[in-house]
């Protein structure tokens, strides 16, 4: 029983979160000002922002997607928009990705996401 429940905790801690939250409001915008008021809408609600959603959050036995792409793929598809595509993908990311990690060997460092 234990198991299972560990098994179901991702999906359920990644529900009702910034990163679903423009999923849910930008595909298909079509206009600046109506991706900028979706943003705004899913600040409102989640004030921390995307930096709140844990790396992989998404990602669990009854997950919608299996990966960053295959989010973006489905999610991306109907949105012509290249900022609005920008931000599904973070949130696409940021639910079914893994945490950026430095190359300190070779002097690579990942940047944040841009807020």
């Amino acid at each position: 029983m234990l198991a299972l429940a560990a098994l179901l905790a991702p999906a359920v801690a990644s529900a009702g979160n910034f990163a679903e939250c423009i999923i849910e409001s930008v595909p298909g915008v079509r206009h600046q000002q109506v991706l900028h008021a979706a943003i705004r809408a899913c600040h409102d609600k989640y004030p921390a922002g995307i930096d709140s959603v844990k790396w992989g959050s998404g990602r669990g036995f009854f997950s919608k997607y299996n990966s960053t792409d295959e989010c973006f793929a489905a999610e991306g598809r109907e949105t012509s928009m290249s900022s609005a595509a920008i931000q599904i993908f973070q949130a696409c990311n940021r639910l079914y990705g893994n945490e950026p990690t430095p190359d300190w060997e070779n002097g690579i460092i990942t940047p944040p996401s841009p807020r």
